[in-house]
């Protein structure tokens, strides 16, 4: 073992950036070091480490464990929060005392940050001649927590709209094809009212001045000032005959909102599209269909990973939708059903993601049946294109295989299997023979 080890070099792909447990790496590299607190040494190391973490993607949360809250760590803080944009939260706890000059710093840049900072540790309660060092015998030496929190959420809590942390009703799909294309993650995500009867959900939430997504639905919006608004999930098979008309096809679930006060700076709705598998002018062809008492109206949109972008909407019943003759892949989920135990009968579904209505119908269909717990897909799958499922040792139904539509009620592969040995099954495409 070294008796001091001062510095490391490493080198690693980028995708070990994001990937890693830097936390045990640096636990272990700190355990070797001599460093006194705050000795230059300590402070060109801990300059270092920060510019390191500046250059992780997506960084979403960091803590921190420091000897004192001084001038020096509340620079590094705000130099981080300032460098990534994504960070949700900072959690720094402090082993020795929170002294006036970092909090004074830090209250005067954090009065809107964009991420949540707490701060947690001793601060000397004395008015003056204040504790320099920790000392467990002063009872003046108090433990405090300090939030320093956006706006926004300080808002949302007056307004006693929480904040739902890592609970996602309808999460965003995990697609590996699509993983490079960057999609903002400046929205705080916002549980509304629901009202059900025989009709399906209704939803009403209203919010300030802000950015949210609908946990539900995964409908986004965009406000300058307080707003109410009243959606629903509808199911779009009704629209047949329009689309048919216009040769075109939904490419996200049909919505009907209204705006019962305030006024939207932008909507952003949900798609099924992979972006990265589909034909490149997708972007350009996807429109905003709306469906008025007076007609219909068709509005360019603009396209990000999982949404379509719509400046100063002006709703009713609305969707998105593409052309027949484009060649596109979606985003999908998938239910597993044991309708019998002896023989072995499972029902498999697939259907667009956030496709809540088809989900119901399924969810409906399957009452009577056991729900597999299984993992989503992480591939898209391409639109009207049939699909084999092979199974070895078991019977498929529809041998012909199915095509993944969205103007149709979801159907499902039946496999029926007597021996009892593990199932395991391979999604084919039939045109290319491509295991998807």
């Amino acid at each position: 073992m070294f008796e001091s080890l001062s510095h490391i070099s490493l080198t690693c792909p980028c995708s070990a950036l994001s990937n890693s447990d830097w936390k045990i790496f640096f636990q272990t590299f700190h355990k070797q070091t001599k460093y006194k607190p705050d000795s230059p040494d300590c402070n060109e190391q801990a300059d270092a480490l920060f510019s390191f973490l500046h250059s992780v993607c997506d960084l979403k949360s960091v803590e921190l464990i420091v000897f004192k809250l001084n001038q020096s760590w509340a620079l590094r803080i705000l130099a981080l929060i300032q460098a990534c944009s994504s960070l949700q939260e900072i959690r720094v706890s402090v082993t020795g005392l929170l002294l006036e000059e970092g909090l004074v710093s830090l209250k005067k840049s954090l009065t809107d940050p964009h991420c949540t900072v707490i701060i947690e540790g001793r601060k000397c309660s004395k008015l003056t001649d204040q504790c320099k060092e920790q000392d467990w015998s002063h009872s003046c030496n108090e433990k405090v927590e300090i939030h320093f929190k956006p706006n926004i959420l300080r808002g949302l809590e007056e307004l006693n709209i929480s904040k739902l942390s890592g609970l996602n009703l309808q999460p965003l799909p995990v697609c590996q094809s699509c993983v490079h294309i960057g999609d903002s993650d400046q929205w705080v995500q916002v549980e509304p009212s629901v009202c059900t009867d025989e009709g399906g959900s209704e939803f009403r939430i209203s919010t300030p001045a802000g950015r949210f997504e609908c946990s539900r639905t995964r409908m986004r919006w965009v406000c300058a000032g307080d707003i109410t608004l009243q959606y629903r999930a509808v199911d779009g098979c009704f629209l047949s005959e329009e689309l048919e008309r216009l040769q075109c096809e939904r490419i996200g679930p049909v919505i009907d909102v209204t705006v019962i006060s305030g006024k939207l700076e932008e909507a952003h709705l949900p798609h099924y599209a992979c972006l990265a598998e589909s034909d490149p002018s997708l972007r350009d062809t996807v429109k905003l269909f709306t469906k008025r008492d007076e007609g219909i109206s068709l509005q360019s949109v603009e396209l990000t990973r999982y949404h379509a972008k719509i400046v100063q909407p002006s709703f009713s019943l609305t969707t998105l939708i593409i052309s027949w003759f484009i060649k596109w892949e979606e985003h999908c989920n998938l239910l597993l059903y044991m309708r019998c135990k002896d023989p072995l009968i499972l029902h498999i579904y697939f259907f667009p993601v956030n496709d809540t209505c088809s989900k119901d119908k399924v969810e409906q269909n399957e009452k009577s049946s056991l729900l597999i717990s299984h993992p989503r897909p992480n591939r898209p799958f391409r639109l009207k294109t049939p699909h084999l499922l092979e199974v070895p040792g078991a019977s498929v139904h529809p041998i012909e295989g199915i095509s993944f539509r969205t103007d149709i009620d979801p159907n499902f592969f039946k496999v029926k299997q007597h021996q009892h040995d593990d199932v395991k099954m391979n999604l084919i495409r039939e045109e290319d023979r491509k295991s998807v």
